[in-house]
């Protein structure tokens, strides 16, 4: 499996830009403009406004499988309506990038919330249920892309599938748009010791030599890297 990173997508995620909705539809916006000089504001808002919807119904079709499986996956209804509260602040979220219209904190989606979704998609990877938890982590790595654990637990979920050549490609991508976060790159590291032992001490000489301050983050982690890298170097 390959899998295919926008230059432009790039560029923007290496600067830690928090939103991927902020590429797609500021990119669908300035295409319209471009289309068109002589298009007012409010009718180029409005096409974009449209193509925005559906995108999100595309997104939404695409991934009706996992999208079920987050919504039927709460032990009791209160997370179901949790989850149902999450998505609809995502597309909610979305759709005021277009509209140029600023969310509350209650409104925006939060932390906690993507933390949330991914216990769940956790949960059926720890239950063996490792096509429904690919499905899922495979989804949470399109609405947030720069939140690693998406990533490391859709890359186990392909591992466990034996689906080797696609955890590969899953982890070379991460490592493309989060360069600096030493938890992938200590997943990655362990996944390619298996049978790429100089690309995982690449990996772990990469996150070993990251600023002082970046490493002060997550100090037991840098000592599991440091630990590994003495074990294949020697």
């Amino acid at each position: 499996m390959t899998l295919s990173v926008d230059p432009k997508f790039k560029e923007l995620l290496e600067k830690k830009e928090k939103k991927i909705a902020d590429f797609i539809f500021d990119e669908c916006f300035a295409a319209q403009i471009k289309s068109s000089q002589l298009k007012s504001a409010e009718v180029a808002t409005k096409e974009t406004r449209a193509m925005v919807t559906e995108r999100i119904h595309q997104v939404e079709k695409e991934n009706a499988e996992a999208i079920r499986l987050f919504k039927s996956s709460g032990s009791d209804s209160q997370e179901r309506d949790h989850v149902e509260e999450i998505f609809n602040k995502y597309w909610a979220q979305c759709q005021s990038l277009v509209e140029q219209r600023k969310l509350s904190d209650l409104e925006s989606i939060q932390v906690n919330d993507i933390e949330f979704l991914v216990d769940i998609a956790k949960k059926e990877l720890a239950d063996g249920k490792f096509e429904q938890s690919s499905k899922m982590f495979s989804l949470l790595v399109q609405l947030f892309p720069l939140y690693s654990p998406g990533w490391i637990g859709w890359a186990i979920s392909e591992m466990q599938r034996e689906e080797i050549e696609t955890a590969a490609a899953i982890y070379d991508t991460a490592r493309l748009l989060l360069p600096g976060d030493l938890l992938l790159l200590f997943y990655a590291a362990q996944f390619f010791e298996m049978n790429d032992k100089k690309k995982a001490i690449e990996i772990l000489q990469t996150g070993l030599s990251i600023s002082k301050e970046a490493a002060e983050e997550t100090p037991l982690v840098r000592e599991e890297m440091t630990q590994l890298l003495k074990k294949l170097q020697q």
